[in-house]
C-alpha cells in the first residue's frame, strides 16, 4: 500500500513541530499536580515543552477503542472532508471514490494501536498489541507527543 511512506512523513512531522522553542513553564511533574506517564520529563527536556495537564494511559478493548475512534472522526468531519479532497487532488484515491465515515472509522481502527485524545486528555492504547514493553513506551511517547502539542500550542 502506498500510504504507510506518507503516513511516516506526516507522523515525523508533527512530532517535530512539537520540539519547537516555547516560553519558560514550571513543568507540571515539579509542581507536584496531577500524574504523567513515565518518559514524560524526558520528552519535556527534548522538546523545551511542559505539560500543562494531567495525562492518563488507559488500555481498552477492540469495541472501547472503535467507539474513541468513531467519535473522533465524528467530531472532526471537516478534517477528514479536507483530507479526502486532499487524496482526490494528489491522486491517492480516484476522484469518483467517496469516502463514509463508516469506512474511515474501519480503516483507522485497524492500522492503530494507540490515540490521543484532546478532549480528555488520555491516551487509549488497544489490547493486544502491547506485549512488548519498548514497542509500548513507544506509541505511549508518540501519543505524549501529541499531548504537549494540545498543551502547548
Amino acid at each position: 500500500m502506498r500510504m504507510r511512506p506518507r503516513l511516516c512523513v506526516w507522523s515525523l512531522i508533527v512530532a517535530l513541530s512539537a520540539c519547537a522553542p516555547n516560553r519558560p513553564e514550571t513543568p507540571l511533574a515539579q509542581t507536584g499536580h496531577g500524574s504523567l506517564p513515565p518518559g514524560a520529563a524526558e520528552l519535556e527536556a527534548v522538546c523545551g515543552h511542559t505539560f500543562r495537564r494531567p495525562l492518563a494511559v488507559q488500555s481498552v478493548g477492540h469495541e472501547r477503542m472503535r467507539k474513541v475512534i468513531a467519535e473522533q472522526v465524528t467530531r472532526h468531519s471537516s478534517d477528514m472532508q479536507a483530507a479526502e479532497t486532499f487524496a482526490k487532488a494528489f491522486g491517492f484515491i480516484s476522484t469518483d471514490t467517496t469516502v463514509t465515515t463508516s469506512a474511515s472509522v474501519d480503516l483507522i481502527v485497524e492500522q492503530i494501536v494507540g490515540i490521543y485524545v484532546p478532549e480528555d486528555h488520555s491516551i487509549y492504547l488497544r489490547d493486544g498489541h502491547h506485549d512488548d514493553a519498548r514497542m509500548t513506551q513507544s506509541i505511549v511517547l508518540h501519543e505524549m507527543t501529541h499531548a504537549l502539542q494540545s498543551d502547548t500550542f
